[in-house]
């Protein structure tokens, strides 16, 4: 049967099987089987079918700039979202406003989208996880600076909290995308029977100058596997740990900003019985 494919922007979705003739008893029966053995174990391995497993990866699209500070104030505004920031230059004692903060930086970068990632350390667990201590770089987006804050979208900001500027590279973006590529040609030894992309809507075409960059990790390396996509306003997934923080230990990011969060879906049968 002849297969099609589609395509949404950058991302080609699901094929679909072309015709609409009816399938006979015997025919329908075995579709279902076979619908039963691929897509019904995904929460597992129900009835010695199989299992199916979840693969990760991301590529990164923003650069850090400027110096490391530390929140002297944060004041949290519930009805703007957003949270009014004074900080010093870690390792000094001067209190800085937004626009002392700004100067340390390139102010033509701040015609493009700017943000400040926050490294936070909180309790947090996650499913049955006991609750303990997780050092996260929490990014938001920088929505104005003048001579008293500056003022970041966002709350749980607190006094002590370390952040930097980061903007958008596609100069970093370009061989991030590479380095994912790579992680998931790591995957051909599998069964891979699906795969979802999710990317910012900032990124493609406009933002590296060519086209299908954040496509390419998974078509180059599975181009028949059906995969969908879709552009989003922040990018959800465990991203790989970050050494070299204020404390020296590793933070994760899980909210992303221009980026690309790549998941895909292998299956391994049931093992032969004896």
């Amino acid at each position: 049967m002849q297969r099609q494919w589609g395509c949404v922007g950058d991302f080609p979705i699901v094929p679909a099987e072309m015709g609409d003739r009816d399938l006979g008893p015997s025919e329908e029966g075995e579709r279902k089987e076979e619908r039963g053995e691929r897509w019904g174990v995904g929460l597992g391995g129900v009835g010695g079918l199989g299992e199916i497993e979840f693969h990760f990866s991301v590529g990164t699209g923003v650069t850090a700039m400027g110096p490391t500070y530390k929140v002297a104030s944060a004041k949290m505004r519930s009805r703007e979202f957003a949270t009014w920031l004074t900080a010093r230059r870690q390792g000094e004692n001067e209190t800085l406003d937004g626009q002392q903060m700004l100067e340390d930086i390139d102010m033509e970068m701040f015609d493009s989208d700017l943000y400040i990632g926050v490294t936070k350390r909180r309790k947090c667990s996650m499913g049955s996880e006991k609750v303990k201590s997780v050092t996260s770089l929490v990014y938001h987006p920088v929505q104005d600076a003048d001579e008293e804050y500056l003022y970041a979208y966002g709350l749980d900001i607190k006094t002590g909290d370390t952040f930097r500027f980061y903007v958008p590279d596609p100069e970093l973006a370009l061989p991030s995308s590479e380095t994912a590529s790579q992680e998931i040609a790591r995957l051909k030894h599998k069964e891979i029977i699906g795969g979802f992309i999710f990317t910012c809507c900032g990124r493609g075409a406009p933002f590296f100058g060519r086209p299908n960059i954040d496509s390419s990790p998974v078509l180059d390396n599975f181009p028949s596997v059906p995969v969908s996509g879709m552009f989003c306003g922040g990018e959800i997934g465990r991203g790989p740990s970050i050494s070299g923080n204020s404390d020296g230990g590793q933070e994760q990011s899980f909210l992303h900003v221009y980026s690309s969060v790549y998941l895909l879906l292998s299956f391994s049968p049931p093992p032969r019985r004896a």
